[in-house]
């Protein structure tokens, strides 16, 4: 069946339509520094999930795999043992060759092209297999050339290998380390983590499993035209999960198939095929294209494989802002977990790849015990910084006090939720998680007289420049009332009894600052106007955690903080989360300025983010790469993930005529979401028979969707939604509002009703 997409011009048959132009990243000169050695903070990276390796160098990370105590915990650098330089020589001929390096994408592969005109060429691939996750890849095709007379060239040829590094075998973070042979082609090497991350934890032991690699193969006379040589590494915790997946690879590698290495090669690349046919965003620039599937490659690239796998998961230990492959000792925040992977890398995969999703839900859920252990007065209190053990790693008392963590994970386990319907996660975990998160967070609320309404003092929101602890943080105060009736929802949803009415006082009539002059919310009691901040977290309350407020009073926020962020220092999160607010109240100059700034802080060839626009203080800032995506998505494509509906408002990108999101995900159901300057298409591709969806539009229309028919109708706002109803809701919260100019309360708490108050003393 042929499927014709009408605004694009395109024609695909029975599989995903990718253009080389957006999804192949090359250069013909790897990123140098000034004494002409590699810049290895700007290559590009491959993984899976289990295993992330930065390519040409000679450390490979592990999930979950740390060395080091409390705040110098960090990853731990396991050897590389298939890391290897390619030289060519000949006895016969002088060899003159051209390098051409590659990051595709498409196929989640580095190659290396070597080519000897009218002699040979060599291409090295190296990649993390993703039905073998455990396993590094590096394989080598050899293959002659013709001449100008059409005959192959018959020049013997010599491949030397170099492996990469020769003086840093041995790790810096592994003890114990002793290495037997296991065949007559392989070795296994054995070793432990140095220091354990806490006092509660163990030291971690670690197995590979890897080819024994030649210093040199001669090519001769007379020898096949075609080789494949193929080097693997396989590494876990797990002594048997290792072994199976490197015996299990290589019994295919050397069954003797002249297809045998292809065949391992195309079962990889035809994985990532899956995922972009499953998730992507298109448009009608290029630019953005490329900005897109780098951003999605990077990210999937630190998450679980999507699919089956030879050996079976471990536990996901969550998404560090520089992803998998980075985190080393004293660099790209050592690895560990901050609550960026709820806030500024969930949504975007969530609404494309859900159960990757809960992988990540997944990894706040094991770490539970340690959570409780953190909450002094009951629930879980999730640290600013964490690894495997769950306790406290960031080693600045300041941040010891961020409470909003916790907030930030009953956001994403409510967007999961609204997303998914997973009645089974919510009673196996879910609504676990979600109780105890609003427990502590309640329990962090006291009735203040002063202010006449519940306040959370000593905290430190997102916003790093005040220095010292606050009292009523916005954001956090924000995120501890949502966390409240987020709870109370996923209570409803299994027909369990609701949150107390103490906890859903709390949670309406908590502490949110507002100056009824200037008609903004400052960041915190005591908040000056003028004061520079280098995260503006008041903006975040807008989106993305959903708190209402009139349109001109969000733009406000929005105008307030733009003015006083110091962008100089600010990192490229904050131009995405100002591009989807100024998006929403309609202020498309700014948000088009915004959005074009986000992507200044890319660097070099392969699409690698930092988080500054200046140096390479922590790369590959993935941490950027989610709101970008964000601002594409729910920027650009004005989706918003209600409790049980998605909203729509969409609006062109800047230098665009189409976009398209393909694969977005909801209620089971799987779906194309395009538009133009004038109409917008949505083809179901999958639909879950239990929840039915239909879309109704701003123009009073509804449409029921039908899996493989493309509904169609004029660019306008609407919903998508499911007739199959829940019957519970999220209550209303208003928050206790408080002018910050007087400490005074105003009730009825609205904001209607402050702005009329606000006008009124104006004209007074």
């Amino acid at each position: 069946m042929q499927l014709q997409l009408p605004i694009f011009g395109l024609l695909c048959y029975m599989a995903v339509c990718l253009h080389a132009q957006d999804t192949l990243f090359e250069t013909d000169v790897l990123p140098m520094h000034n004494n002409n050695t590699i810049d290895q903070r700007l290559l590009p990276s491959v993984g899976n999930g289990h295993l992330g390796y930065v390519v040409k160098t000679d450390t490979l990370h592990v999930n979950g795999l740390y060395n080091g105590r409390g705040a110098e915990s960090h990853r731990a650098r396991v050897p590389t043992r298939n890391s290897i330089e390619i030289e060519l020589s000949s006895d016969n001929v002088q060899l003159t060759e051209t390098r051409n390096y590659q990051l595709d994408v498409a196929k989640g592969i580095w190659k290396e092209e070597i080519v000897v005109d009218q002699v040979c060429q060599v291409d090295m691939y190296v990649y993390a297999h993703q039905t073998y996750n455990r396993i590094l890849v590096t394989q080598v095709h050899f293959k002659r050339l013709t001449d100008n007379s059409g005959r192959i060239n018959q020049d013997p040829i010599t491949i030397t290998y170099t492996k990469i590094p020769t003086e840093r075998m041995e790790s810096e973070d592994l003890a114990d380390e002793q290495t037997v042979e296991f065949d007559k082609y392989s070795w296994k090497r054995t070793a432990t983590t140095r220091v354990a991350e806490s006092e509660s934890t163990m030291k971690s032991n670690v197995y590979m499993y890897y080819n024994d690699i030649p210093d040199k193969i001669a090519i001769n006379q007379g020898d096949t035209n075609d080789n494949w040589y193929s080097y693997i590494l396989s590494v876990d915790t797990v002594d048997s999960t290792a072994q199976k997946d490197f015996v299990d690879a290589e019994g295919i590698l050397r069954s003797g198939s002249v297809d045998a290495h292809t065949t391992f090669l195309n079962n990889h690349t035809k994985k990532w095929e899956q995922v972009w046919n499953h998730g992507r965003i298109e448009t009608s620039n290029s630019e953005y294209n490329r900005l897109a599937f780098s951003s999605l490659y990077y990210l999937l690239s630190s998450l679980p494989t999507l699919g089956e796998t030879n050996t079976a998961k471990s536990q996901y230990y969550g998404l560090s802002p520089d992803g998998l492959a980075n985190g080393g000792q004293g660099r790209d925040f050592y690895g560990h977990v901050l609550p960026d992977m709820e806030i500024n890398m969930f949504p975007p995969i969530l609404m494309f790849h859900p159960t990757v999703a809960k992988e990540m839900l997944s990894y706040r859920y094991h770490l539970r015990s340690a959570a409780t252990s953190l909450a002094e007065e009951g629930g879980y209190k999730y640290p600013y910084e964490s690894g495997t053990s769950g306790t406290e790693l960031t080693g600045i008392e300041l941040y010891e006090h961020r409470a909003y963590v916790s907030g930030d994970v009953a956001f994403a386990a409510r967007q999961y939720l609204s997303a998914t319907r997973d009645l089974t996660w919510l009673s196996d975990s879910g609504r676990t998680l979600m109780n105890n998160v609003a427990n502590f967070l309640q329990s962090k609320a006291n009735f203040d007289k002063a202010l006449g309404a519940y306040g959370i003092d000593d905290v430190s929101g997102p916003d790093d420049y005040p220095g010292v602890v606050v009292d009523n943080s916005v954001y956090t105060n924000i995120g501890a009332s949502n966390a409240i009736v987020y709870a109370d929802y996923a209570n409803c949803l299994l027909s369990q009894n609701a949150v107390s009415d103490e906890w859903l006082e709390k949670a309406n009539d908590m502490a949110v600052l507002y100056d009824h002059k200037e008609m903004y919310h400052p960041e915190y009691e005591g908040y000056k106007k003028e004061t520079v901040v280098n995260a503006a977290d008041v903006i975040l309350v807008g989106y993305p955690h959903d708190f209402e407020m009139p349109s001109d009073v969000r733009e406000n926020d929005l105008d307030v903080y733009e003015e006083f962020t110091n962008f100089q220092v600010a990192p490229p999160t904050a131009k995405a989360m100002f591009t989807i607010g100024y998006l929403e109240v309609g202020n498309i100059d700014k948000a088009k300025n915004h959005f074009t700034q986000s992507y200044d802080y890319t660097r070099g060839d392969f699409n690698v983010w930092t988080n500054s626009t200046y140096g390479t203080d922590a790369v590959n800032y993935i941490n950027g790469m989610g709101t970008f995506l964000q601002s594409l998505v729910f920027g650009y494509g004005g989706l918003r993930l209600r409790h049980e509906q998605i909203d729509f408002d969409p609006i062109l990108p800047p230098s665009t005529d189409h976009m398209n999101l393909i694969g977005l995900e909801f209620l089971g159901s799987e779906f194309d979401f395009k538009f133009d300057s004038n109409m917008i298409y949505v083809n179901v591709t999958s639909l879950d028979e239990s929840h039915p969806l239909q879309i109704t539009t701003s123009d009073g229309r509804t449409f029921n969707l039908d899996e493989g028919e493309e509904l169609s109708f004029s660019l306008q706002n609407g919903t998508i939604s499911t007739t199959a109803t829940t019957g519970c809701s999220l209550k209303p919260i208003t928050g206790g509002l408080v002018s910050a100019a007087s400490q005074v309360v105003l009730y009825p708490i609205t904001f209607l009703w402050v702005t009329l108050v606000a006008l009124f003393c104006s004209n007074a």
